[in-house]
């Protein structure tokens, strides 16, 4: 990365943005999942799905 030129460096930077906001949904859908639980939901609906928890 020392080496690289600017744009190398901007579009390292772009990857490593869209894999902190795919980290953050992943983290989201699990909380989601865990509040389900804990209310006693056993199936969810999920992209146009019924999905057993």
């Amino acid at each position: 990365m020392g080496s690289c030129n600017p744009d190398c460096r901007v579009d390292e930077l772009k990857e490593l943005s869209r894999e902190v906001q795919f980290q953050k949904r992943l983290c989201h859908q699990v909380e989601r999942l865990q509040q389900f639980r804990q209310l006693g939901l056993t199936e969810m609906i999920l992209n146009g799905k019924k999905t057993t928890l």
